[in-house]
């Protein structure tokens, strides 16, 4: 089994436990803070529309399309959605854009409702203590570089996309993604950590065309426990993955 392979599955195990199980149909995720525990940052309609219609509506037609794409490709039924999204290309051409669209949707806004949380009495940020809040240093200089250079992402994201920090190559970095694409595309030893969703649904109902307040709010919502979880499952796995390379030597 090639590196290549080995970092492959290991991904997978990470985005298994994170998005949902292998070969299932997915179910809307309940938001833990409820539809007003974000406000006024995030508005309780705001939340209404975007989880109850447009992650709702994701969850169900990608549940439609695995359907037809197992029954049509049957070996394909072990692989869960962020499997098929890491290689789209082994997906009949018929479904392949419907995968990337609505397996995007599905799983993209999951890690940006579970990357959120009520405001908090402490700083904007990750506490000090956090691993993340140590490789976000260690990576932008500090925390306000860190946030300068997502908020100059964000802004080049032209109509409907996301802004990501993800996990790669033993270390974070900043990427955007048009409309539902995912950051799996970027490769098998790709882990998201968080996502910002900039598609207007996501905003305009209170910010209308002011997108720059929905992005500075976003910052004050951020859930770093989140966010911890998923760099230490990423770094984790990634050292299963070294480990088994240095016995290959």
């Amino acid at each position: 089994m090639n590196t290549k392979t080995q970092l492959w599955i290991l991904a997978t195990i990470v985005c298994c436990l994170t998005i949902g199980t292998v070969a299932t149909q997915y179910t809307l995720m309940e938001l833990p803070y409820g539809y007003h525990g974000l406000e006024p940052l995030m508005s309780e309609q705001t939340l209404k529309v975007h989880h109850l219609a447009h992650h709702a509506g994701y969850t169900n037609k990608l549940n439609a399309l695995l359907l037809d794409i197992y029954q049509d490709q049957p070996a394909l039924e072990p692989l869960n959605v962020t499997l098929l999204l890491r290689d789209p290309a082994q997906v009949n051409e018929k479904y392949r854009q419907k995968l990337i669209n609505l397996g995007g949707g599905y799983v993209n806004h999951n890690y940006f409702f579970k990357g959120l949380a009520p405001v908090s009495d402490k700083q904007e940020g990750p506490h000090q203590d956090l691993q993340i809040a140590k490789d976000i240093a260690q990576v932008f200089g500090s925390y306000s570089e860190f946030k300068e250079q997502f908020i100059q992402a964000s802004n080049t994201v032209f109509g409907s996309g996301w802004t990501w920090l993800y996990y790669n190559n033993g270390e974070l970095a900043i990427t955007t993604s048009k409309n539902q694409d995912s950051v799996y595309e970027l490769g098998p030893g790709t882990f998201p950590i968080l996502a910002l969703d900039l598609w207007e649904h996501a905003y305009y109902i209170q910010h209308h065309n002011k997108k720059a307040n929905f992005i500075d709010n976003w910052f004050e919502l951020v859930n770093w426990d989140f966010a911890e979880n998923n760099l230490e499952q990423a770094k984790s796995e990634i050292a299963i993955l070294e480990d088994q390379n240095a016995n290959y030597v």
